[in-house]
């Protein structure tokens, strides 16, 4: 998905929990210093730790013991039965070091908690221009039957419950993200070519296809008053 948004637009470094995972999968670490340019220490990694509590009781409940710790600049993984959440932890880690850097970057999310929009709202307190490139489907179904064909790829997978809960929480959350957005890019990946549905230029609307899907008339149009 992101490799579709990336070939037309300049999107700046982009951090993927997936990429992260498999790193440790590997190694069972990250050289963040080599890789990303972030210089920690154990205590700043305590720190970290101690500030994301309920995502490792969230991880620990899902079966994922994570231990982390720094050696030589370098992030090691003691972290059992890895399944996804404590490379999400170090993603968020990653982003908030470039927000201290003052760093370009970019991030994949489903916006479907409050998490990631007070991550927004901390970068664009830091002085950030925030871009947004949303890309939705026309039914939480068609996500669910694209992971199915992504497990059958030996790629990761999601609940079908999980889905459609997320689906829709993202969808609820589209009003506020876009409000704190300089500029925001619609897509619609329900057909093999992705459309670029239309953009919000630092509050200007501009329409860039004929097709206006129910998810964007219901969740965009109709709350910013355009249809």
């Amino acid at each position: 998905m992101f490799a579709k948004v990336n070939s037309n637009f300049d999107c700046g470094f982009f951090i993927n929990p997936d990429e992260i995972k498999r790193k440790l999968d590997d190694t069972n670490q990250i050289h963040l210093m080599a890789e990303y340019g972030i210089n920690i220490l154990q205590s700043d990694l305590e720190q970290e730790l101690g500030v994301a509590k309920s995502l490792i009781q969230k991880a620990y409940h899902a079966g994922e013991c994570i231990r982390l710790k720094i050696e030589h600049g370098i992030v090691v993984s003691h972290t059992t039965n890895r399944i996804g959440y404590e490379a999400a932890l170090l993603a968020q880690i990653i982003r908030k070091q470039f927000v201290l850097q003052h760093a370009s970057y970019s991030f994949e999310s489903v916006f479907s908690d409050k998490g990631k929009i007070q991550e927004i709202q901390c970068a664009k307190a830091e002085g950030y221009r925030i871009y947004l490139y949303f890309v939705c489907l026309e039914s939480p179904e068609l996500n669910v039957l694209r992971i199915e064909d992504r497990v059958q790829k030996e790629g990761h997978n999601v609940l079908a419950e999980k889905i459609l809960q997320r689906y829709y929480r993202s969808l609820e959350n589209l009003a506020t993200i876009t409000a704190l957005c300089h500029r925001c890019y619609f897509f619609d990946n329900s057909t093999e070519d992705m459309t670029l549905l239309a953009e919000l230029d630092n509050g200007e609307f501009i329409s860039h296809s004929e097709i206006a899907p129910h998810w964007f008339v219901q969740y965009f149009l109709r709350p910013m008053k355009l249809v």
